[in-house]
């Protein structure tokens, strides 16, 4: 099966607040999402994240390469589709 989604925006706090997730911390938001696609997708079903599966507000921001990680956490496979935020991930830290 393939599901699709996008911006999730792991490890992001600010994100939490300005899209009011009802979570006390990114860890309980990023441990709810990954628990919730575990429960529905499984090995060899594939999630799209259409951009920003991580985020990075800029130079300073590393909270992507905790994020990052997730991705061996999620029984299906993961095809990211670069968003902005990974554009400056890859910009900032790879370029």
């Amino acid at each position: 099966m393939r599901f699709f989604t996008s911006d999730i925006h792991f490890y992001d706090y600010d994100t939490l607040l300005m899209d009011d997730r009802p979570f006390s911390s990114v860890e309980e938001f990023d441990n709810f999402v990954i628990k919730t696609w575990n429960s529905q997708a499984k090995n060899g079903d594939e999630i799209f994240i259409i951009g920003d599966f991580v985020d990075c507000a800029g130079k300073g921001y590393e909270g992507w390469k905790h994020s990052i990680n997730y991705v061996k956490k999620i029984n299906a496979d993961v095809v990211l589709i670069i968003g902005n935020n990974e554009e400056r991930v890859i910009k900032n830290w790879f370029d």
